[in-house]
């Protein structure tokens, strides 16, 4: 019997071999033995489906009257197995969809783990992503059964440039890329492949509408001729990436100073810095985003005021069109993430910016006096200074300087080193936030303590391979930068 992506089905644990499980296949992985490792073997990564009798503090008389026939799903502890340990195929009822004729178990919640408490909560089934199973367009089958099939990822990059550096007016670019190519073939520059350039004034629909029909007729199929021998090309939108501004245009959600700004969640203005918010109960979902965009037509449709639109689209963060890209078969927030390079870059630069402001001019020669003999490593470019050209720094200049700047400040910095004025304050926000007296030195260690946290927060999110302990170590000290730079730096960083 064949199974597909996206079903449920009843499954072997893999912790008991005797018990049977619920779950649905979420992904076809490739898994590599000990004892078969030029062989990869085919495997399925499942997710789990809870009974009533393994809720944990969620048991109560209302769901227990539901258990027969309800399932709850958790959003951990997936189980990578072997095909052969599937019994058989199940049918559920995920109520967030209509409703079938025909089947066997429904599921009106969902239990997940919130990051900042680490505990698990529970919500309606209607707040979740939706497998791409459920949204994604079926291709046409290839029109000779013995035709070879090929599927590719495009991932799309929106980014604008100066052409002269620092000129006024902004050139747009706009690249794709195969993304599912070998990594040490993608990082090449001749595989990133240029659609077209953004004029100053233009706007990226205009030069993506061009490319729409073709983008259509590849999610359902085009036969190529490819070394002299016919196949069937299937492809699909990956990841569209931006900076900010241009990312929130294109999964058509509203700039950052909007009251909700975010792409990925419903974060409030003024909860951006609050460490408590539930990002993953208060995250957007796409089809969520697609009926408040029908209501939003029908609104327009009625003849209602422009007053009454605006304030729809700012009630729930969303432009008041959508973008070219939305009649693609995609997932807006899901596959428009963050620029991780331009978000991580970003924050050193100010961070830099906020370090030399502090100090003094004995404190500026000293820094550097201590950079220029500090021992780069050799394949390093030439930096110019930093305390004079910081301006002119790149992203790439900035996150060089941050793996160093705990080492230098280490040697150099002390109170004298320091604006008199901006030492008073920090003692008076770290004594308030402590509940006690701090003194000079401990300004100076919690602000190398900073920089710590910073490069080290700054070299996880760029290494090429990542292990679950990595995982972790990330998200500790991500939580740790956090609450240090809101402790530390607040109205340095968010009042200017």
């Amino acid at each position: 019997m064949e199974y597909a992506v996206g079903e449920f089905v009843e499954f072997i644990d893999n912790s008991n071999q005797r018990e049977r499980r619920f779950g649905r296949i979420e992904a076809i992985v490739s898994l590599l033995l000990p004892q078969d490792s030029d062989h990869p073997q085919d495997a399925l990564k499942m997710s789990r489906l809870l009974r009533h009798n393994e809720l944990g503090i969620y048991c109560s008389r209302d769901r227990s009257r539901r258990g027969h026939k309800e399932l709850w799903m958790i959003e951990e502890d997936y189980q990578i197995i072997p095909p052969n340990h599937i019994v058989g195929r199940v049918l559920v009822w995920l109520k967030d969809v209509s409703r079938p004729e025909f089947y066997d178990f429904q599921i009106s919640e969902i239990l997940y783990r919130d990051a900042a408490t680490n505990r698990i909560q529970i919500r309606p089934v209607n707040l979740r992503h939706r497998h791409p199973s459920e949204y994604v367009v079926a291709p046409n089958p290839s029109p000779v059964g013995n035709m070879k099939v090929f599927k590719f990822m495009i991932d799309i990059y929106n980014d604008d440039f100066g052409t002269f550096r620092n000129v006024y007016h902004s050139l747009g670019g706009i690249y794709i890329q195969i993304g599912n190519m070998p990594f040490n073939l993608r990082k090449q520059l001749k595989n990133h492949f240029i659609v077209g350039f953004i004029p100053f004034g233009g706007h990226f629909d205009d030069v993506m509408r061009s490319l729409l029909q073709e983008l259509h007729q590849l999610e359902k199929g085009v036969a190529m001729d490819m070394d002299n021998e016919t196949v069937w090309v299937i492809a699909s939108i990956g990841l569209v990436t931006a900076d900010m501004p241009q990312g929130n245009d294109l999964c058509d959600v509203k700039k950052q100073g909007a009251l909700y700004g975010c792409r990925n969640c419903l974060v409030p203005k003024d909860r951006l810095t609050d460490n408590t918010f539930d990002r993953i109960r208060g995250a957007r979902f796409h089809h969520v985003t697609n009926e408040h965009f029908v209501q939003l037509q029908t609104l327009i449709d009625q003849g209602v005021t422009k007053a009454e639109i605006n304030n729809f689209a700012r009630r729930y963060g969303l432009r008041s069109k959508q973008g070219v890209l939305s009649s693609l078969s995609r997932d807006r927030h899901l596959q428009t993430p963050q620029d991780a390079y331009h978000a991580i870059a970003g924050k050193v630069q100010r961070f830099l910016n906020i370090t030399f402001d502090l100090l003094n001019d004995n404190g500026k020669k000293a820094f550097v006096k201590y950079w220029r003999c500090f021992e780069k490593p050799s394949i390093w470019h030439r930096l110019p200074n930093p305390v004079t050209h910081l301006k002119s720094f790149m992203f790439s200049d900035a996150l060089q300087l941050a793996m160093i700047m705990p080492f230098i400040l280490k040697r150099f910095l002390a109170p004298s080193n320091i604006a008199s004025a901006d030492l008073a304050t920090l003692c008076d926000r770290l004594s308030s936030s402590s509940n006690q007296r701090r003194s000079n030195k401990h300004v100076i260690n919690d602000i190398i303590s900073c920089w710590v946290i910073v490069a080290d927060v700054a070299a996880h999110c760029f290494k090429l391979k990542m292990s679950q302990g990595d995982l972790n170590h990330l998200q500790e000290a991500l939580m740790e930068e956090h609450g240090i730079l809101i402790k530390v730096w607040y109205k340095m960083l968010y009042c200017q």
